[in-house]
């Protein structure tokens, strides 16, 4: 879709949910998005108010790494504007595409430096684990948030005490929706996390995806959480086993100094929940799980023509989990 026909889907989008509001789009440009959503940054003038809004609106492509659930974001998002939690503010969303000509979401402009690797980057090494402990406060959180209050008003379901078994059910249907073969290994991974899934009595808000590539950073201190499509009600350490998972050592830690045990110490000050290091075993078996099935789409996607980018088969990740379980035992 060329630039001047986004910019008029964008203004009657806006007509249509602030009737009224005359809106006149000053400025589009796209930005370097993930591999899920395409990104552009707007300014929306709108009759009476005297400053142009400063927004960013992100559109679900039809062929996307993961799949998303715009009305499920827009309400987490909304649901989280009163918590501690740094989120954009959600404005208007356009569910089934119908106006935006595939769905999309536009939300306020948080300004900060988005970098993957920033706690290995050439800043001191007090700087580094300074913003890591910032890092382990803004997961913490989010195990703070209402997780009652979000299933009530409909931004999120409960998944009771199975949901590490679900969570594995669900990453398995995804996974059987796009496989091109047969993947024994993922298999073999799949029959011990079902057998070994703990349970989980306590429920909270899960990010989902949660590193440094999708925290703003602004100042040496956090301005937002980005990225909330693989959001979910689940258990405490899920985000925990992500950010510990060994195959994301060099995006979460900083050797010598921010490992594993410390990360863990500060998880548990922060939260006050105290962490079983079997049940964060399997929450690292079930992140490297994931992350395989994210490498499986990323295949089907460019082998049937909707990602430009070739992934290599995840070998290296199936390695690591047997790892895991064969220490587990």
């Amino acid at each position: 879709m060329g630039h001047d026909a986004l910019v008029s889907r964008i203004q009657r989008l806006v007509e249509e949910r602030v009737p009224g509001s005359t809106p006149v789009v000053r400025e589009l440009r796209a930005l370097s998005g993930g591999l899920s959503r395409r990104t552009w940054r707007l300014e929306l003038q709108t009759h009476g108010e005297p400053n142009p809004l400063d927004l960013i609106l992100q559109v679900v492509p039809e062929a996307g790494l993961l799949e998303s659930d715009l009305a499920a974001e827009h309400a987490l998002l909304t649901a989280l504007v009163d918590t501690p939690v740094p989120a954009a503010r959600p404005f208007w969303l356009d569910q089934n595409g119908s106006v935006l000509g595939a769905p999309g979401l536009i939300t306020e402009f948080i300004a900060g430096t988005c970098d993957p690797f920033i706690l290995s980057s050439t800043d001191s090494l007090d700087a580094r684990v300074a913003l890591a402990e910032r890092l382990m406060s803004l997961l913490a959180s989010l195990v703070k948030v209402d997780a009652t209050a979000l299933a009530a008003a409909g931004a999120l379901d409960d998944p009771g005490v199975e949901a590490a078994r679900l969570a594995v059910d669900d990453w398995t249907q995804r996974h059987e929706a796009m496989r091109l073969e047969a993947s024994p290994e993922l298999a073999l991974v799949r029959s011990w996390l079902l057998n070994n899934a703990p349970e989980t009595p306590r429920r909270v808000l899960v990010h989902g995806d949660f590193k440094p590539g999708n925290v703003l950073v602004r100042d040496h201190e956090v301005a937002a959480l980005l990225d909330w499509e693989t959001a979910h009600l689940g258990s405490p350490l899920e985000d925990l086993g992500w950010v510990t998972n060994p195959v994301r050592r060099r995006e979460h830690q900083i050797d010598g100094q921010w490992e594993v045990p410390q990360m863990v110490k500060a998880f548990e000050r922060a939260t006050g929940i105290v962490v079983d290091p079997d049940e964060l075993r399997w929450w690292n078996v079930f992140s490297c799980f994931k992350l395989a099935v994210i490498v499986h789409a990323g295949i089907h996607g460019y082998l049937t023509g909707g990602l430009p980018h070739l992934h290599h088969a995840p070998t290296w990740l199936y390695r690591t989990m047997f790892t895991m379980i064969r220490e587990s035992s």
